[in-house]
């Protein structure tokens, strides 16, 4: 004799995960969107040349140029 399967669990488990892919894919698409208004809202800083740096290294009365051996 064949055993009998209930549909019932199978079934609530559709039920309940169905809404759960959403919100995921929702959170997805909403940490997207966020980060691409944070990226356009706040541009990355400019490097500053070596001109100015040797400039404010004068300026300051900073004797070695340190910033140069780190690159």
């Amino acid at each position: 004799m064949s055993e009998r399967t209930l549909p019932v669990p199978a079934h609530f488990v559709r039920w309940v995960l169905a809404p759960a892919i959403f919100g995921i894919l929702a959170a997805f698409f909403s940490a997207a969107v966020d980060r691409i208004r944070r990226h356009a809202r706040q541009p990355a800083l400019p490097r500053m040349s070596d001109e100015w740096l040797r400039a404010h290294d004068a300026a300051t009365g900073h004797r070695g140029e340190f910033w140069r051996d780190s690159w």
